[in-house]
């Protein structure tokens, strides 16, 4: 014979095993992130060689941060990209100026990670005797894409540059440090009178 009591225990009995039945796909429903997508990501960095952007003050490193963040961890940047770009005719167009010249052009394709996991990719120019560029990038998603950039312009003054040391040679330091929302497909512009980059980032289709 089976009471109320039996049948109120049968019920709840059904009810809890329905429910842990239910838990194994409640978790992996939680637990399942969607994959970071793959864009494609392009620099340019370039300088400026206007006279009048030299001014006339005598130029001091004291207040110029020369330390690169994520330096220990970054990788290096592949190679400069074929000539069917996105950025190829911005770079086209600055070549054919003699106002500017192209210091960094690389191409490569990265995952849109959280920023604690988004490595930097490191670049640099090739040296020469008056002018020397590098830096770091850093591209990642949280709610929104975003870009960090780190850049150091390193060149010969022509004037002698402040420093405790009167024999130095005069170089002068230049920084870009940014950090900034971005929209996918558009060309960033990261500006300093004496040079910029241009960040194009656009999902791989």
């Amino acid at each position: 014979m089976i009471t109320p009591l039996m049948k109120t225990l049968s019920n709840r009995a059904i009810a809890t095993a329905a429910l842990l039945l239910m838990l194994p796909i409640y978790a992996a429903g939680q637990s399942a992130a969607p994959s970071p997508r793959l864009f494609e990501v392009e620099l340019v960095v370039f300088r400026n060689n206007l006279a009048y952007l030299e001014g006339e003050e005598l130029w001091t490193n004291d207040t110029v941060d020369t330390k690169l963040p994520g330096m220990a961890e970054a990788i290096d940047a592949p190679e400069e990209p074929d000539s069917d770009s996105a950025l190829s005719k911005a770079v086209l167009t600055l070549e054919a100026d003699a106002n500017y010249n192209i210091l960094v052009h690389k191409r490569w394709l990265m995952l849109a990670e959280p920023k604690s996991a988004a490595q930097r990719l490191y670049f640099h120019s090739v040296g020469t005797a008056t002018v020397e560029l590098e830096g770091v990038l850093r591209f990642y998603q949280s709610r929104y894409l975003h870009v960090d950039v780190d850049l150091l312009l390193r060149e010969a003054a022509t004037r002698r540059v402040a420093s405790a040391d009167s024999s130095a040679p005069g170089i002068r330091i230049y920084r870009i440090s940014a950090r900034r929302r971005i929209r996918s497909g558009h060309v960033n512009y990261f500006d300093h009178p004496k040079f910029g980059a241009l960040v194009r980032v656009a999902p791989l289709e």
